[in-house]
């Protein structure tokens, strides 16, 4: 929005100093708000359960890990002796390993025998691996470390056996990976590394962006020039700095304890979403020619927007409620992978055909505007 402003006013002259200074700076603000964190999955490494647990079968998936040149799994849990004894077992990502397990079924016996054949395996019985009866002898408490070798990141799934019983029960359970040691790497899965650092980065480039709006913006009211578009575009801004500012709280904490701060990171998720949304309308807003070549929009465009941010809010809360509850969790998947996901990224490409659409129209019917939409259309194609 500052390029257009500064363009169209300063061509006569009007515009001078502060807002001038700021046009270079503020055209920097109009890339990096663009620059959108996409949605970041960060599964707690802690993984507990203290009202019990009972399987449906006697072989229970119960979380997974990556990791990166290795690292440990730490354990504790508790069972009834009655139900004893339990296995635990774990596999990593290979096709005639995990994907084996997963895939082909088999009994529990042959699901099992691929984890004990490769020593990836815990005996969760008195006398094995620091397990030890409890409550006069009618629970059997186990604790322990698993150390992780390997040479390069690879997903681990951690599951529970129990062959001799219809199902798997637990009373009690809690499970801690970790990975090399760091302070942006022990606490964190290995896919997930780099979160951190790039939320302090942006949250540092957001401060400087949301400042300079802030100064850009008081200039323009003082000279009663401060256009909806602008507000727009600055509320955009601060949403996105507001949402860095949860984010970075959230993942520091995560960086020590492993679990974060969860109702942070959904207000700053929230707040990504709107600004996001807020900031794609101003980009077909302007495709469209607001405040470059027209002041106002028609009704019917008006609509068009309303319905696109509707169907956008709908399509983004039906996604993330799927994920949430879809019982995939022995799958490598993302936020993205889901029927709701991808009607979400159907909406995108809608919306960039729309964007072209009006770009080509603005070029075509405003030929005097043409070095600007052309720059603005190879600027944004790539976004």
């Amino acid at each position: 929005m500052s390029v257009v402003l500064c363009k169209q006013r300063g061509a006569h002259g009007v515009m001078k100093s502060p807002i001038h200074r700021y046009c270079s700076l503020h055209y920097l603000c109009m890339l990096a708000s663009i620059i959108i964190a996409s949605t970041r999955d960060v599964s707690s490494k802690h993984v507990v359960e203290t009202s019990g647990f009972r399987g449906s079968t006697n072989f229970e998936f119960l979380t997974r890990f990556c990791y990166e040149n290795g690292g440990t799994l730490e354990f504790e849990l508790l069972y009834p002796q009655s139900e004893c004894c339990s296995n635990l077992l774990f596999y990593y990502d290979a096709p005639d390993v995990w994907e084996r397990v997963k895939n082909d079924g088999g009994t529990c016996e042959e699901r099992q025998n691929v984890a004990i054949n490769q020593g990836n395996y815990r005996y969760l019985r008195p006398g094995f691996f620091l397990c030890e009866l409890r409550d006069d002898d009618r629970s059997v408490y186990c604790h322990g470390k698993v150390n992780i070798t390997q040479t390069y990141h690879r997903w681990w799934f951690f599951t529970l056996s129990n062959c001799n019983r219809p199902t798997v029960n637990l009373a009690y359970y809690n499970f801690t990976m970790h990975n090399k040691p760091g302070v942006f790497t022990k606490e964190f899965s290995a896919d997930e590394f780099g979160i951190l650092q790039t939320d302090i980065g942006f949250l540092c480039l957001y401060s400087i962006l949301t400042i300079q709006c802030y100064v850009v913006a008081q200039a323009l009211a003082n000279r009663r020039l401060l256009h909806t578009s602008y507000r727009l575009y600055a509320t955009s801004v601060l949403f996105a700095f507001i949402s860095l500012i949860f984010d970075t709280a959230h993942y520091g904490r995560y960086s020590t304890d492993g679990v974060g701060v969860p109702v942070l990171k959904s207000l700053g998720e929230f707040l990504e979403f709107l600004q996001f949304s807020m900031f794609l309308i101003l980009l077909v807003l302007l495709a469209k020619g607001w405040t470059v070549t027209r002041g106002v929009i028609e009704q019917y465009t008006a609509v068009k927007l309303v319905i696109f941010f509707l169907l956008y809010f709908i399509a983004a809360l039906v996604m993330v409620i799927w994920y949430a509850s879809s019982d995939t969790r022995e799958e490598v998947l993302y936020i993205y992978a889901s029927p709701p996901g991808y009607g979400l990224v159907g909406i995108f490409f809608a919306t960039y055909l729309w964007f072209c659409y009006a770009t080509f129209f603005s070029i075509k019917n405003h030929k005097n505007r043409r070095p600007f939409f052309q720059a603005f259309f190879a600027l944004f194609t790539p976004w």
